[in-house]
This record gives C-alpha cells, sequence and structure tokens, in this order.
C-alpha cells in the first residue's frame, strides 16, 4: 500500500507508480533538490528503507560517500536540462544496511502540454547481479510501463518524454555493472 501522495501528482499517476512492479519514483522539477514525492513497494524493497524514510528526500543519500561517480555527471546535466530525451546510468548505490550494489538508474522527463518539465520519473534495477536474460526482462517490462504511463498521463495534459530511448544497449550496461561489482568484491575504491 502507498504513503499518501502530495496533490501535485496525479491519482492516476501514484496509483500507477504504486502499482507497479519496476522500482519506481517521482520527483517535482520545480523543487531544486528534487524531494521524491512518490516511490512505490518495489523501490523500497530494493533499497531496504520505509517509504518515510524516503519521501521527501534526494535519492543521492543512497550514494552516501560516493559523489564523485562518472554517471552523475550525466545525471545532472539531464536534471539541469530542459528538452527531451532521457539519462540511463550506471550508479553505486546503498542500501539500508550498507550493502553496495549497482543501480542502472534510468530517468525520464513528464512534461505538461507546454513541454514544460514537471517531474522527474525513475527507475532503478539492481543490473549488478542480473543476467543478461534478466535485464532484457527489465528492458521489456519498462517498455509497458512507458507505453502505459502514457495513457495514464494524456488526460491530466501531461507526456513521458524520451523513456524508450534510454533503452539501448543492455549488454553493455551489464557488462559495466559487473565490472563494478567485481571492484567492489575485491575491495577496490569505486570512484
Amino acid at each position: 500500500m502507498s504513503a499518501p501522495t502530495p496533490s501535485i501528482v496525479p491519482n492516476s499517476l501514484a496509483d500507477f507508480i504504486a502499482q507497479s512492479t519496476l522500482a519506481l519514483t517521482l520527483a517535482p522539477t520545480t523543487n531544486d533538490d528534487q524531494p521524491l514525492v512518490a516511490a512505490n513497494d518495489r523501490f523500497c524493497r530494493l533499497i531496504g528503507y520505509p517509504r518515510a524514510e524516503v519521501i521527501g528526500r534526494n535519492c543521492r543519500f543512497l550514494q552516501r560517500d560516493r559523489r564523485d561517480q562518472p554517471g552523475l555527471g550525466r545525471v545532472r546535466a539531464f536534471i539541469a536540462g530542459t528538452g527531451r530525451g532521457s539519462c540511463r546510468v550506471n550508479l553505486v548505490n546503498f542500501r539500508a544496511d550498507g550493502t553496495p550494489f549497482v543501480n542502472m538508474l534510468t530517468l525520464s522527463r513528464i512534461c505538461d502540454a507546454r513541454g514544460t518539465p514537471r517531474f522527474l520519473f525513475a527507475s532503478q534495477f539492481d543490473i549488478g547481479t542480473a543476467s543478461l536474460e534478466e535485464a532484457d526482462g527489465y528492458d521489456g517490462r519498462y517498455r509497458t510501463a512507458a507505453d502505459r504511463i502514457r495513457g495514464t498521463l494524456d488526460p491530466h495534459r501531461l507526456q513521458l518524454v524520451g523513456s524508450v530511448a534510454a533503452l539501448a544497449d543492455t549488454a553493455s550496461a551489464i557488462a559495466e555493472a559487473k565490472m563494478l561489482v567485481a571492484q567492489l568484491d575485491h575491495g577496490s575504491t569505486l570512484y
């Protein structure tokens, strides 16, 4: 069951996020810090934090002291941008118990009818332990979710932009994640 979602999020969008089997979050673009206004159960299970400790916070807390990861520059550039598009990066994040994992983060914008970004829509996936088949399955579920969410947003004159374009080269993403996991397993300093 999801926690109450601030009224800025259309109920149909909040319901979609809450019911998804993908780890999903939502943050408004109207706040410079992009605090989460929605996070589903799958996301909370992935990171090990209860929803009450996640809502109102920026997801950067999951990075702990790993604030200089190469993928973060791409995330920052995407967030600072205003145009269409999406962003997919692998980041080392930490669960509530301190366990690191490689998070394949996919960010897209939800824009209003004028093209003004209103929300950052994010999906997270533990790619470090995934097989190629699991990652391909995730990509398929994400495509289906992106298609379904478009119908949910339409009555509110909102649109999801660029999300499917982010689903490129799963094999490359897995290879990068496996390298990060190997570095973690061998105690190497990451970033």
